[in-house]
């Protein structure tokens, strides 16, 4: 069989969370496949990627079903066996966050217009069936 080609992935906290919890689980599977387990299981050679936000939702979770200590050995794992790529958030990538932030309250507020004269209309409807009924 072989071997996807990836140049990079990216890693819900679950997986790690699971693959960690559960060694025969799906989950850990693909941390085999990247070497979380060892370098002998490596299946696919692709960076992983890595942001702040992950590893704090990585700590925050661990640190929940766990504990600290055992938290910070995933954490450890992770930066000492993967081939990390780190995605460090900047100038411009907080920007085009806070424009898709807006854009989804448009959307939003679209919405609940839409909404508020769909209701409008119902609501006459009603009246004029009421009319028509009375």
């Amino acid at each position: 069989m072989s071997q996807p080609s990836l140049k990079r992935i990216c890693l819900d906290t679950n997986v790690y969370i699971i693959g960690t919890q559960e060694p025969d689980s799906d989950e850990a599977q693909i941390l085999r496949a990247i070497g979380y387990y060892g370098k002998e299981q490596i299946q696919l050679e692709a960076e992983i990627i890595l942001s702040p936000e992950l590893i704090d939702q990585i700590r925050r979770v661990g640190k929940y079903l766990w504990n600290k200590d055992k938290a910070g050995f995933v954490l450890g794992i992770i930066w000492s066996r993967l081939n990390i790529y780190y995605v460090t958030p900047d100038e411009q990538w907080r920007n085009l966050l806070a424009e898709l932030v807006n854009a989804g309250r448009e959307h939003l507020k679209f919405a609940k217009i839409s909404m508020r004269n769909i209701y409008s209309r119902g609501m006459l409807a009603n009246k004029c069936l009421d009319k028509i009924k009375g």
